[in-house]
């Protein structure tokens, strides 16, 4: 897979369009250095269980590298709100024509909105009923799909954000 143009970039990783696979993206780790081949494993195998137990809320990962730190991820239609706050994290010669970034309390508003909304609610308490807890800051880890459904955009280690539920 080749990278292709940026869609979005946080303080661990940077999601392009694959540019050989339309319908799907990369995400490359900037911690290239720090990324050990369990973590790598971690994050695939997680994935993959995740997207069976949640479909239409964990997008599909094909593929997987440690020598790249990269990840190849089923690339879904997100909300155009999403799209809009997430692209203030490219450098402005990759923001679209007339593209005006949103203020402090703009990008505030979203955050709060993100977090509070029904939808990622319900997908974090789902997550919960499966025996995963979701320590997610980001409001930008959580999207809607074209149907509406709370998307997590984001991976997850196995032994950093998710803890078994206690059933005593």
């Amino acid at each position: 897979s080749r990278e292709g143009r940026p869609i979005g970039a946080g303080t661990e990783r940077t999601v392009s369009e694959d540019a050989d696979h339309p319908d799907r993206v990369l995400k490359r780790d900037h911690r290239l250095e720090e990324i050990r081949p369990r973590v790598v494993r971690s994050r695939f195998y997680m994935g993959k269980l995740l997207h069976l137990l949640l479909p239409e809320n964990i997008p599909q990962i094909h593929r997987s590298t440690q020598r790249l730190a990269e990840m190849t991820m089923e690339k879904k239609t997100l909300d155009p709100q999403h799209v809009y706050i997430s692209q203030l994290s490219l450098p402005p010669e990759y923001w679209p024509e007339g593209y005006t970034p949103p203020n402090n309390m703009e990008l505030e508003r979203f955050i709060q909105m993100r977090h509070a909304d029904d939808r990622v609610q319900a997908l974090k308490q789902r997550f919960g009923e499966i025996g995963i807890e979701i320590y997610d800051r980001s409001a930008l880890n959580f999207a809607f799909d074209e149907q509406g459904q709370s998307v997590y955009v984001d991976t997850i280690d196995a032994w950093w954000e998710c803890t078994a539920r206690d059933e005593a």
